[in-house]
């Protein structure tokens, strides 16, 4: 899964960290899921930005290094919106590639 080129943030380091977690979903079958659960609490996505960048430097500590990435993500306008959009291509594919089986 390629991650499409009008993202909402900028960074290699981000983009790896979005892409890797993409792919852990998919592997692990649970696009739709997550898909549903963006859809659902997308209006939430902004204050969940602000926890993460405030839990960021705790997280850090612990070794979880990608809540900054995703807080720059979902803190975007058009953020929780493009990762729906990018979940939804990604179960299209899914779909597309079980049919063909």
């Amino acid at each position: 899964m390629r991650i499409p080129t009008s993202q909402p943030f900028t960074g290699p380091v981000q983009a790896a960290t979005i892409q890797q977690s993409l792919q852990v979903l998919e592997q692990r079958e649970l696009i739709l899921p997550c898909l549903l659960f963006m859809a659902s609490h997308r209006p939430c996505a902004f204050v969940v930005s602000q926890l993460l960048y405030m839990i960021a430097p705790l997280a850090a500590i612990l070794g979880l290094q990608t809540c900054q990435d995703w807080a720059v993500v979902l803190s975007e306008k058009d953020g929780a919106a493009w990762l729906e959009q990018t979940l939804v291509a990604m179960a299209c594919e899914g779909d597309k590639a079980n049919q063909n089986k």
